[in-house]
């Protein structure tokens, strides 16, 4: 199964990988427009609504604040760590944590290189960030932020290169970072932006383009890794 947060609805809709039926989990109410989702160790979705954090019971459907308001201001994507823990990236360049149990909030890192935050991923105490390296944070300059949990110390991974408005970020089992880049260049021409797939090595920043943009493909934005057993 397939979660997918859907702005035009808005809702929560599953999707059965092996028929491809879609199930509506959750809308309307206290959601909003979700952007974000992960999913708890329980198996409930969590959902960043640029208002709030959300909490969707996934047998009924159910909606609950985890947390809104303090340090959040515009929460765009929402992670959850190995522990459990809830990480918010919110649009007015901070990473926040969030107590899944109490909503208590506590700030992870902010401002620095963090210009524009997009999508976030974690790996035990290491936290990546997509994000930009022009000032007025728009495409351009594509960086990739690795923050340190718990003491928030910021370092670049990546920056430029196939990188040039980083959206969507994904750790997989190698430890190596998968990112989805709707603005990555077309090599054929300066003027034309098709989109790329690329991993990157967490420890030398070296880039790989592993898929660009062709067809209907042009725009890739959030990754996801699946696990085949």
């Amino acid at each position: 199964m397939v979660y997918v947060s859907d702005t035009g609805s808005p809702s929560i809709i599953g999707v059965d990988l092996r028929t491809g039926e879609q199930f509506l989990i959750s809308a309307g109410g206290i959601l909003a427009v979700p952007f974000g989702i992960a999913v708890e160790r329980d198996g409930n979705i969590l959902a960043a609504n640029t208002q709030a954090i959300i909490r969707i019971d996934i047998h009924t459907g159910e909606q609950s604040v985890v947390a809104s308001g303090g340090l959040l201001s515009a929460p765009l994507w929402v992670a959850v760590t190995a522990r459990g823990d809830i990480l918010v990236v919110d649009a007015s360049r901070k990473i926040i944590g969030v107590d899944p149990k109490t909503g208590k909030q506590t700030m992870i890192s902010q401002g620095g290189l963090l210009k524009a935050p997009q999508d976030l991923a974690v790996h035990d105490d290491d936290i990546y960030v997509a994000d930009v390296a022009t000032a007025d944070g728009n495409f351009g300059v594509g960086r990739i932020v690795h923050i340190e949990l718990p003491t928030g110390t910021q370092r670049v991974v990546a920056e430029g290169g196939w990188l040039v408005g980083p959206v969507g970020i994904a750790i997989d089992d190698e430890g190596q970072l998968i990112v989805g880049d709707p603005y990555t260049i077309n090599e054929n021409s300066r003027d034309l932006f098709d989109g790329g797939i690329i991993r990157i090595n967490p420890a030398t920043g070296h880039q790989t383009l592993l898929a660009r943009g062709q067809g209907n493909f042009v725009n890739p934005r959030g990754v996801a890794i699946v696990k085949v057993h």
